[in-house]
């Protein structure tokens, strides 16, 4: 009888020393945090990106230069600062969602969508508009930005694809029609848009 009491102590006491760990793979600021900053980063690179479709548009010369230059280097830090609260949706978020959690998904993986849409946007528009020679002088800013799109987007693809498994309903549509959207921009990103602005001297 005693032996039995001490191993059900003992059995309590490790119960006890591994309900935090499972707590914090359910904590649901992680979902809510990266959902915000999420939000906050695609206004900031909206911004962003009309400043410079507005430069590239009405500045024809090398005078525009420091402003693109600015604004790439402004994007690049957003996504890379928003990429470190993305990053912990695969390892750190218990499946499966509650389905406030899950109708919260559609918007999210719009605004990543978005953000890579705008990506695409300034990068093409940067490319049409300038010269051969003023190009050379924003190229490695333009890698820069381009490079961080694919860390950025992949962990929530792979989040979002692994929280609507066994799902139904409008927002399983809306998120999985959001993934491949964003697959596909990132695909010009990374393939295409990549190898133009490599190519340039």
């Amino acid at each position: 009888m005693q032996f039995t009491t001490l191993t059900l102590a003992a059995i309590s006491i490790v119960s006890a020393i591994a309900a935090p760990s499972a707590v914090a793979r359910s904590d649901p600021k992680i979902l809510t945090s990266a959902i915000s900053e999420v939000s906050d980063t695609r206004s900031a690179v909206d911004n962003q990106v009309a400043i410079i479709k507005n430069l590239v548009q009405t500045t024809v010369n090398s005078a525009v230069v420091p402003a693109l230059q600015a604004s790439l280097q402004n994007i690049a830090g957003e996504i890379t600062s928003v990429t470190s609260f993305v990053k912990p949706l695969v390892t750190d978020v218990a499946l499966p969602l509650a389905q406030a959690e899950l109708d919260n998904l559609p918007g999210f993986v719009a605004d990543v969508q978005a953000i890579a849409g705008d990506v695409q946007d300034a990068a093409n528009v940067i490319l049409a508009g300038l010269s051969q020679q003023t190009l050379g002088l924003v190229k490695s800013e333009v890698l820069l930005v381009l490079a961080t799109v694919n860390p950025f987007v992949q962990p929530v693809i792979q989040f979002a694809n692994s929280a609507i498994v066994g799902a139904s309903g409008p927002s399983t549509d809306s998120v999985q029609t959001a993934v491949a959207t964003t697959q596909v921009i990132v695909g010009q990103i990374v393939g295409p848009i990549t190898a133009a602005y490599t190519k340039i001297n």
